[in-house]
């Protein structure tokens, strides 16, 4: 991230290995055309989004084929927002620290819904996206209010918002606050063309004399 900023490169990569993008764009881009994906690339993180470390998190081999991945990077995340902070774990556990997560669109819950049948055991744990924020509340043992937000866009800056509330009523004495967003499908990307959102080609040129829609992307940050 910082290296995009600092270099000023762009984080677009021209198609994707998440799923059969050619299967589901069209050239036309927005046109008369439904349920379609007008470009096959996007802001897609490098790192695959199923690798996790389930044991460092103490999750069992069982929970972690349920985990979706926005609840896997998100611990992650949080953990890393702390290393950085020089907060050990022994430090964290048991403060009245609160955690407000930022989320939108569940494109690995709504994947699973299709086969319902093969549901694993802990999918219910596993896709519900209040757990994006217990999760990680769970693993540090911190005993603040602990929710995640959704509010479509604004989802991460309304998570912020609120964790700033927490700090200054003295709900809570720390806050992390983030948020997280993954595209595991084209269902979002088609739902979204077909309001005439995105931009053709997949870019985002925001304040440019060529911006037409934006283009989708996905990441995860969280701060303390």
């Amino acid at each position: 991230f910082w290296d995009l900023l600092k270099n000023g490169k762009s984080g677009f990569s021209p198609s994707t290995t998440r799923y059969n993008a050619e299967a589901f764009q069209h050239p036309t881009g927005h046109g008369n055309r439904q349920n379609i994906i007008p470009t096959k690339g996007g802001y897609f993180l490098q790192q695959g989004p199923y690798v996790f470390d389930a044991a460092f998190f103490n999750i069992t081999a069982a929970e972690a084929a349920a985990l979706d991945p926005r609840q896997r990077i998100a611990m992650e995340v949080a953990y890393e927002a702390l290393e950085n902070a020089g907060m050990p774990l022994q430090k964290v556990a048991g403060t009245q620290t609160a955690c407000f997560m930022g989320s939108s669109m569940s494109d690995y819950r709504d994947g699973v819904a299709r086969d319902f049948a093969q549901a694993p055991k802990y999918h219910i744990l596993g896709v519900s996206d209040e757990m994006i924020s217990n999760r990680i509340s769970h693993f540090l043992d911190i005993h603040g209010p602990s929710a995640t937000v959704q509010t479509a866009c604004s989802s991460s800056l309304v998570a912020i918002h609120i964790a700033c509330q927490s700090l200054r009523s003295g709900e809570s004495d720390m806050a992390l606050a983030g948020g997280v967003g993954l595209i595991v499908s084209p269902d979002g990307t088609m739902h979204l063309n077909n309001l005439g959102f995105l931009n053709p080609a997949g870019h985002s040129r925001s304040f440019d004399e060529n911006a037409n829609g934006y283009g989708r992307g996905e990441g995860c940050g969280v701060i303390v």
